[in-house]
């Protein structure tokens, strides 16, 4: 489970989600109208709340909570 109880935001999964499918923090920044720093905050901020230290942890940390049904990280369409 993330660390502290925090839940990432809804913007930190799908940013996630972006940048776990190939994305680049600058691509990810111009489909969200977002600049890219802000889009490295939001990625900073999820690791965080994840105890991660990178994309491929990430990716890692979510699919094995969501295998074990206790998270769902997955943006609604």
């Amino acid at each position: 489970m993330p660390r502290h109880g925090d839940q990432p935001t809804t913007r930190e999964l799908e940013i996630a989600e972006l940048s776990i499918n190939g994305y680049s923090c600058d691509e990810i920044a111009l489909q969200l109208s977002l600049s890219p720093a802000t889009i490295r905050t939001y990625l900073r901020n999820i690791y965080a709340k994840m105890d991660v230290s990178n994309i491929r942890a990430l990716t890692v940390k979510l699919y094995k909570l969501e295998r074990r049904s206790e998270f769902t990280w997955k943006v609604p369409d």
